[in-house]
């Protein structure tokens, strides 16, 4: 697979990659930012297994702003979910990062942030036999977040 070549493509296959992994099990949407929008919400948000999931996503470097922070802090205060996804790509490998809302956001600490890689999965879920794949991020990371 080659390289996410920005944000927007990263966000659609984000959303595709949680869609697979959660099959059945959730339900998200892209947020379009403009003049009428709230100033800092997410790129992503949506429900998995009922809970409410906020996910702001970045390419590496990238850094949220301050209304970002705010807002992701809110969602985690009012019993949300809400997480930073960094894309990196290096040396051929795509690299997913999972940054909890709450945490103070410096690349200082990226040791310690859950990673995912790319998986195949079957292409048509409700039709596992037919053999064809596609890859997609591993989004197994989530499930932790959700037992928080």
């Amino acid at each position: 697979m080659n390289k996410l070549k920005n944000e927007s493509v990263f966000q659609r296959f984000l959303r595709k990659s949680i869609g697979y992994n959660f099959h059945g099990r959730c339900r998200f949407k892209k947020n379009h930012g403009n003049e009428y929008s709230e100033a800092g919400v997410s790129d992503l948000d949506g429900h998995i297994d009922g809970k409410y999931v906020a996910i702001e996503c970045k390419m590496w470097s990238g850094r949220p702003s301050m209304t970002q922070l705010a807002f992701t802090r809110s969602i985690m205060k009012t019993g949300g979910l809400a997480l930073f996804a960094i894309y990196q790509y290096e040396d051929g490998e795509h690299t997913l990062h999972w940054v909890p809302g709450d945490m103070n956001f410096t690349y200082r600490q990226k040791a310690i942030w859950p990673k995912s890689k790319l998986i195949k999965m079957d292409r048509d879920p409700n039709n596992p036999g037919d053999g064809r794949k596609v890859d997609v991020f591993d989004c197994s990371p989530l499930s932790l977040f959700l037992m928080r």
